[in-house]
């Protein structure tokens, strides 16, 4: 789900990625038990296996991993693939009205 979204909406995101504009991937539904499944791209002989994690909460992110609740699929094929990690995070830094 996107940082921005309630519980069950839909974001700028969701609603390009449902009009064919882009890619969304790496969106979870799930953040207690996080599954990635990788894209799969291939050109020639290169092989590229890409995987996403959309946005999620630092501390539920690290819980999840904690819990070794987040796990990756594997490509199912005897040739060499070159794995790539591609996670979305937001940081925010909290300020204080000056008196």
């Amino acid at each position: 789900m996107c940082y921005r979204c309630q519980e069950g909406g839909l974001c700028a995101l969701d609603i390009f990625h449902s009009a064919g504009l882009l890619n969304y991937f790496g969106k979870q539904d799930k953040v207690d038990n996080v599954v990635i499944s990788p894209i799969l791209l291939k050109k020639g002989t290169t092989r590229l296996a890409l995987y996403g994690l959309g946005s999620i909460r630092d501390e539920r992110l690290y819980h999840t991993f904690e819990s070794r609740k987040v796990k990756f699929e594997k490509v199912d094929s005897p040739d060499p693939w070159f794995n790539m990690l591609v996670v979305h995070q937001n940081r925010y830094l909290a300020t204080q009205k000056r008196q």
